[in-house]
Parts: C-alpha cells; sequence; structure tokens
C-alpha cells in the first residue's frame, strides 16, 4: 500500500511538472512520452500490491493470487506449510502458494494467523463431492487496459515526434 501511494505521488508529481513547464521546452510528444509509462507503471503497482487477498467463503477458501483465482473447498486441503509464506497441499493437485499478500509476505505472524483460521474451517467443514477445486485466470479486458493504455500513448508521442 505505502509503495502504491508513493508511485501515485510520483505520477502526480511528473503531470504537475509537465503542465507547469514554464520555458515551454516540452513538447506534447515529450510530455506523452514521459506519461506514458504511468498507466502500466499504476496497473502493476494495483496487480502486485493491492489486488491480492485471501478470504474464507461458506464452504472454500478464496485465494486471489497474482493472475490466478483459486477456489478451494476445505475438505480437500491436506497440508499447511511453508516458513513466511503459506503453501496448501491440496488432494490430487500439486502445492498451491498463496502469493496473496495479506497472507504470504507479511511475515510469520500473519501466516499463522491465516494457517490458524483456515484449519478451524477444514476441521468444521463437511465433504462435500459437489464442491471441487476450481482455479481461473485473472486477466482479461479491464486488467489489460492499463498496458494498452501505455502502448497507446507510446505511440502518440511517436507519431507527435514524427510530426514536429
Amino acid at each position: 500500500m505505502v509503495l502504491a501511494g508513493i508511485a501515485q505521488a510520483a505520477v502526480l508529481a511528473l503531470q504537475a511538472t509537465l503542465q507547469s513547464d514554464p520555458g515551454g521546452t516540452w513538447t506534447w510528444g515529450g510530455r506523452l512520452a514521459a506519461l506514458a509509462p504511468a498507466p502500466f507503471v499504476l496497473y502493476m503497482i494495483w496487480r502486485i500490491n493491492i489486488n491480492p487477498y485471501v478470504s474464507f467463503e461458506k464452504n472454500y477458501f478464496r485465494i486471489n493470487n497474482i493472475y490466478t483465482l483459486y477456489l478451494i473447498p476445505y475438505h480437500t486441503i491436506t497440508v499447511l506449510e511453508g516458513r513466511t509464506a503459506l503453501t496448501l497441499g491440496v488432494s490430487g493437485q500439486r502445492r498451491i502458494p498463496v502469493v496473496a499478500f495479506s497472507a504470504a509476505l507479511m511475515g510469520k505472524r500473519q501466516r499463522d494467523a491465516v494457517a490458524e483460521e483456515l484449519t478451524k474451517h477444514r476441521d468444521a467443514s463437511v465433504e462435500d463431492d459437489g464442491i471441487a477445486l476450481q482455479k481461473h485466470t485473472t486477466l482479461g479486458l479491464p486488467e489489460a487496459m492499463g498496458p494498452f493504455l501505455s502502448l497507446a500513448l507510446f505511440l502518440a508521442a511517436f507519431l507527435t515526434s514524427l510530426a514536429q
């Protein structure tokens, strides 16, 4: 969260610097080229720092990692391991790392709290054959807008520089 705030402040400072160009030294192409990486940088900060999370649902554990969403029924979880990050062993599957920052990279205390809550839900769960592990990719059109906007700004900057 702190990194996201710092990056947003840096982007705003760059925008203010470009808009208040007293000498008129910046061309429109130069301004676009300087601002073009901003949407991509903000998108990556959102994707890596803000978007990942874990949550406890009624019948399953939801892990929204950086690019993948897992819905894991509690009764299929066989192993909880990891020293500072949480890795789940699921019956019939490979190990699933929890990359969500709320549970993975904040240290052993946070990992232990999530593992303890997960163990409670797993022990209280009833095996239900109708619920299976689900894996979904979280990349799609809305998420692609950050990189695409950056590419469009770079292209506009290039075309503007050619016209001058």
